[in-house]
């Protein structure tokens, strides 16, 4: 149950950290962030960019469009998670969690990496389980229905398509 409605209004990084406060200190609450423009600046967001080096320089980091990041949420527990668009890894997308309280509090921990040329569609977080969507797989340069840049998600010999993908814990 929701027992606060938070909005931290701006993208920088005061908005960003008056979220991440708001959501360690109000666990139950639910945060929003809103912003002005389509250049907000989600910076500890940005940390896969720099690690793939996809990013030369931390300072590149300020800014990157709502494209880049197609879906933040956070959990029940308060954790960040970042859906990526655009090859943040260089290769696949992928879904990422930054706990926000703890030992491992800002860490930008890999969750689970999409088929090839997919990108992370959703997700959809509860307590006991996460639903994304593998949006457009296999679209790589030179794919074609004679040769698919994927198999995702029958296997060899059959051509992409959408698909969700639920995963939860036994």
């Amino acid at each position: 149950m929701v027992s606060k409605r938070i909005v931290a209004v701006g993208g920088s990084d005061a908005g960003i950290s008056a979220a991440l406060r708001a959501r360690e200190l109000e666990p139950d609450s639910e945060v929003t962030v809103v912003v002005a423009d389509a250049y907000p600046n989600f910076s500890i967001c940005g940390i896969p960019y720099y690690v793939s080096g996809e990013v030369g320089h931390w300072s590149d980091l300020a800014h990157r469009t709502l494209a880049d990041l197609k879906a933040i949420a956070f959990d029940d527990y308060g954790n960040l998670w970042l859906a990526t668009d655009g090859a943040a890894l260089g290769f696949h997308d992928g879904l990422f969690a930054v706990p926000v309280k703890g030992p491992h509090r800002g860490h930008v921990m890999q969750f689970l990496t999409m088929p090839k040329g997919a990108e992370t569609c959703g997700p959809i977080i509860t307590r006991d389980r996460i639903l994304v969507a593998p949006q457009h797989p296999g679209e790589t340069d030179g794919a074609t229905a004679e040769n698919p840049g994927s198999a995702w998600p029958d296997g060899p010999g059959k051509l992409p398509r959408p698909s969700v993908v639920a995963v939860w814990a036994d």
